[in-house]
């Protein structure tokens, strides 16, 4: 007998026809594995752009990192070259001025004593005949009734004189200073002008006496100071530092 078997291929099966029977047989689509998803072209064309550029742009960092660190070293040479070029104009500059006027630096720190001395002296006290010292707050009543504006002018002279050819850490002091006699200048005329002999001063007025003598202690160490007249820290050096 004449076999009439035929086979039928579909996109999901396959039909098998013998004779009056149709025998289909289902085939079960393969999926696509997360690999072969990997592996597709559109991928791949993706994935390899962004890995050139990644490239591309890490070299140009490195490029220009270089690039940039060698631009600062050099503006770093060229800074350490004027330096070294200027230092020692400014040096002798500064020498040549400090030459110049240290004489009237002298004169003046000469002056400011002179006129500190003045401030603090009173005429000895007695006591039937005998010489009496007196407290620290009566000598400073003492100085408070002495004072004059005699006293105030002379240092506004000097003031104006000198004051400007210091820097500004002993110009403070000195305006400062300035500033304090103007107001016990004030406040002794007022004093005054009541005329009562058994008037006493104040614990302010007394308080401000003692702040004057302090900054005239403060304006001279600074001058001093600014002079270079005491060298004993170079002596102290010295011996701190022998072998």
């Amino acid at each position: 007998m004449k076999d009439t078997t035929t086979i039928k291929y579909l996109d999901s099966s396959t039909v098998v026809e013998k004779g009056n029977e149709h025998i289909i047989l289902i085939q079960e689509l393969k999926k696509e594995s997360a690999k072969d998803w990997k592996e597709s072209p559109w991928i791949v064309s993706l994935l390899i752009p962004i890995l050139v550029a990644s490239f591309v742009a890490w070299f140009a960092y490195k490029l220009n990192k270089k690039k940039n660190k060698l631009e600062i070293d050099k503006l770093r040479e060229e800074t350490s070259n004027l330096r070294r070029t200027f230092q020692p104009i400014v040096i002798g500059t500064l020498q040549s001025i400090q030459d110049k006027i240290i004489t009237s630096k002298i004169e003046a720190l000469k002056l400011l004593v002179q006129i500190r001395n003045s401030f603090t002296h009173h005429e000895q006290q007695y006591c039937e005949g005998d010489p009496i010292t007196p407290d620290y707050d009566e000598y400073l009543a003492l100085l408070f009734y002495n004072f004059s504006s005699l006293e105030y002018d002379e240092y506004s002279k000097f003031h104006d004189s000198y004051s400007y050819l210091f820097p500004d850490k002993v110009f403070n002091v000195l305006e400062n200073l300035n500033e304090k006699l103007s107001n016990l200048n004030e406040t002794k005329k007022s004093f005054d002008s009541m005329g009562d002999p058994d008037l006493e001063p104040g614990r302010k007025d007394r308080k401000d006496i003692e702040e004057i003598i302090n900054l005239f202690k403060e304006a001279i160490l600074a001058i001093r100071k600014d002079c270079h007249l005491d060298t004993s820290f170079i002596h102290d050096f010295i011996e701190e530092n022998k072998k």
